[in-house]
C-alpha cells in the first residue's frame, strides 16, 4: 500500500533476541579479561540506587548527543529535555541495569542502559499510571524474564577497545542475578555492522524488523 502511494524504503531497523547464557561463554570472558588489561585506569560504574545515578544523567546524555550524530533521524537532547527524560523514565529503570565507564577524572566514556520489559503491566494498566497502574507496571517489571536494552554509546576515541564487552559482561551478570533469561536489543540500524556483530556473537537472532519509508513531496 505504501509503495503504491509513492513511498520507498529509507532504512530498515532490526531487533535481536538473545538468550542470556549462564554461564557466560568462555570466549566472551577472555575478551572481557583482555579488555580489562588494555583499559587500565578505566572503571565500570554500577549502581544500586537512583540517587547515585542522577549525577551521571547529563554527562551520559551529552555523550549520547556526541555519539549519535550519524544515527538516522536522531535529534540531540537539549538541557531541558535531559531533565525531562530523567523525570519521565528514571523511576522506571532498575539502577542495576545502568552501566557507565569512566576514566580517572570521572569523565563518562561509555554507557549502556537497560530496562525490564513492562509491556504486560502497561496493558493491564490500560495506559494509566494512577491510581493503581504504577503498581501493575512495577509488578510486571519484577516478574518479566526479558531485559530491553534502551540506549548505549561509546566515545569515538575509545571505540574498538573493548568497552562494549566490559559493560556487556556486567549487564549479563546483573540480568542473570535478577532472573532475566532473554534480552531485546532494541532498534539497530541494518547497516550498523559493529553492533550487529556483537549481538550475533552472543547468539542473537533477528526477530523483529521495522522499515522507515520516505516520499519526496513536490
Amino acid at each position: 500500500m505504501l509503495e503504491k502511494n509513492g513511498y520507498t524504503k529509507e532504512v530498515d531497523l532490526v531487533v535481536y533476541q538473545i538468550q542470556i547464557p549462564d554461564p557466560i561463554p568462555e570466549f566472551y570472558m577472555k575478551i572481557y579479561e583482555r579488555a580489562i588489561r588494555l583499559n587500565h585506569g578505566l572503571h565500570v560504574l554500577e549502581f544500586t540506587s537512583r540517587r547515585k545515578v542522577k549525577p551521571y544523567i547529563h554527562p551520559v546524555l551529552h555523550l549520547l548527543n556526541e555519539t549519535f550524530t550519524e544515527i538516522f533521524g536522531f535529534i540531540p537532547f537539549t538541557e531541558a529535555e535531559m531533565d525531562d527524560f530523567a523525570n519521565r523514565y528514571l523511576f522506571l529503570i532498575n539502577p542495576r541495569f545502568i552501566k557507565v565507564v569512566v576514566n580517572s577524572q570521572n569523565e563518562v566514556l561509555a554507557f549502556v542502559i537497560g530496562m525490564s520489559h513492562i509491556g504486560e503491566g502497561i496493558q493491564k494498566a490500560k495506559g494509566y499510571l494512577f491510581p493503581f497502574g504504577i503498581f501493575q507496571i512495577f509488578a510486571s517489571a519484577r516478574k518479566s524474564k526479558q531485559l530491553n536494552l534502551l540506549l548505549g554509546g561509546i566515545n569515538p576515541e575509545y571505540r574498538g577497545k573493548g568497552l562494549d564487552v566490559l559493560m556487556g559482561v556486567r549487564m549479563l551478570k546483573s540480568a542473570t542475578a535478577l532472573g532475566k533469561t532473554t534480552i531485546d536489543s532494541h532498534l539497530e540500524l541494518e547497516n550498523n555492522t559493529m553492533v550487529r556483530a556483537e549481538m550475533e556473537k552472543l547468539g542473537g537472532r533477528v526477530y523483529k524488523r521495522f522499515r522507515v519509508f520516505g516520499k519526496v513531496l513536490n
